[in-house]
């Protein structure tokens, strides 16, 4: 299991989210970053990437694993072994509102808090499996679906986090 604290603070660098960025920008066929806020989709798609990879490179700097490469920018590993160990990132920007995925292969989930505007990340803890399956029998969280992968997830708070 990871040995790590909580609350350890990472800062992503200004090459990180213009890489990030621009990247987007071709992958959706655009001019430039005025294009990019135009479209609706356009801020929703760079967000969802900002979040992955953001805290794919939180998680690997306190580590030192590789998750995210130079070449492919929007490329970042979610899921990793690690001392013969199954993670997940799970990336956050509420402590209040943290949605893990059920039914996954996953034996722990590791959650980084994101702030899409800022250039830092922080670890804010991880949670097993089997714990979230306790909540979940238990009553202490709310079930929801995700509406995108159409998949169950559970929303906790910090608390629940070591």
């Amino acid at each position: 299991m990871l040995k790590t604290k909580k609350f350890q603070t990472v800062q992503i660098s200004r090459k990180l989210k213009e890489s990030v960025v621009n990247s987007v920008i071709k992958k959706l066929n655009l001019k430039d970053k005025f294009q990019l806020n135009d479209r609706l989709d356009g801020i929703y798609y760079l967000n969802k990437h900002i979040a992955r990879i953001y805290s794919c490179f939180c998680i690997q700097e306190i580590l030192k694993i590789e998750l995210t490469t130079e070449e492919k920018p929007l490329f970042g590993n979610t899921s990793f072994n690690f001392n013969h160990i199954s993670y997940h990132i799970i990336s956050t920007t509420s402590i209040d509102r943290i949605k893990i995925p059920i039914n996954t292969i996953t034996n722990i989930f590791v959650v980084v808090l994101i702030d899409i505007n800022s250039l830092s990340t922080q670890y804010i803890g991880m949670i097993k499996k089997e714990e979230c399956e306790e909540l979940i029998v238990s009553n202490k969280t709310i079930e929801t679906i995700d509406f995108i992968t159409k998949k169950s997830q559970i929303i906790i708070n910090s608390s629940f986090l070591k």
